[in-house]
């Protein structure tokens, strides 16, 4: 999970490994198990937890498998031998890396809708306003953990007076905003995730983009682009004296698809969406290189 302390990748032999050798190279790790040979097909493993961003196993030689890593920032790193049926190989990763870069950070988590006001509605009946609660509480807690400040807009099933959030983020000196929905269009058969940036920031297309980049990489949704939102939140007759502050609307998927609908019934979909959001963020708190990204 985001905000454990160590990523562990774990690699199992029937028998133990004569020897096994660590190559860490910045961003690339390999591990080499003599002694052992392959009995699942080579491949390559997405895992995109915010550290690793894959995995791959092959045949090197005849007894002789050889593990890559791919990961977002090099790191710390040390092998751990588990004795038993079957042998256990970890190679431990030191999460501090991405942590480091949402520390600090104070991040609005907008759960929309609320109240009397239920959002969209899916075909057996899940309602929008319950779903995106649940993945924004995920969200918050993995914020926390990684040593963010997450502060939400709603605790519970509340009216929010509407076009006021944006504005909250302002005051509460956010370093972003992120309003999490699911999509509802007429056409049912429609599918997978959108994200919408808001105001004339070009920190918020920014926000809105690697966090739709991290939403089709961990969750393989099907693609409904990124877009600049026809209207900023503003309340009508609201001075834009206070300062702006870069903001995403995520839509996660389309709760009127019975698909889709189904999956958000899920507690472990919510628990990997809010993660795949959490990913954006770090990424783009990455892409501003330790400084606030738009003051």
């Amino acid at each position: 999970p985001a905000g454990q302390a160590e990523t562990v990748l774990v690699l199992e032999s029937t028998t133990a490994p004569r020897d096994v050798r660590m190559a860490p190279a910045g961003r690339e790790l390999a591990v080499d198990m003599i002694g052992c040979n392959l009995n699942m097909p080579e491949e390559i493993i997405p895992v995109f937890d915010g550290l690793v961003r894959e995995m791959s196993v092959q045949q090197a030689a005849p007894g002789h498998v050889r593990c890559r890593a791919t990961l977002d920032h090099a790191t710390a790193c040390r092998l751990q031998a588990v004795p038993g049926l079957p042998w256990r190989t970890e190679i431990h990763l030191d999460r501090t890396p991405a942590h480091r870069l949402l520390a600090g950070r104070r991040v609005v988590v907008d759960p929309g809708h609320g109240g009397r006001d239920d959002g969209a509605r899916g075909p057996i009946n899940l309602r929008e306003k319950n779903v995106v609660m649940d993945i924004a509480r995920f969200l918050a807690d993995l914020l926390a953990e990684a040593g963010a400040t997450p502060v939400l807009t709603r605790s519970g099933d509340a009216d929010v007076p509407a076009g006021a959030k944006r504005w909250a983020a302002a005051r509460e000196g956010a370093d972003c905003l992120v309003s999490i929905h699911t999509g509802h269009t007429a056409d049912a058969a429609i599918r997978g995730a959108r994200t919408l940036y808001t105001g004339p920031l070009p920190a918020s297309r920014r926000l809105a983009a690697c966090i739709h980049a991290a939403l089709l990489a961990k969750m393989k949704l099907a693609d409904r682009g990124f877009h600049h939102a026809r209207h900023d939140g503003v309340p009508a007759g609201v001075s834009p004296r206070p300062i702006p502050v870069p903001a995403a609307v995520v839509e996660a998927v389309c709760i009127r698809n019975p698909v889709e609908e189904a999956l958000l019934r899920s507690a472990v979909f919510k628990y990997r969406l809010a993660h795949a959001i959490w990913n954006g963020l770090k990424d783009y708190f990455a892409a501003a290189g330790g400084r606030a990204p738009w003051r």
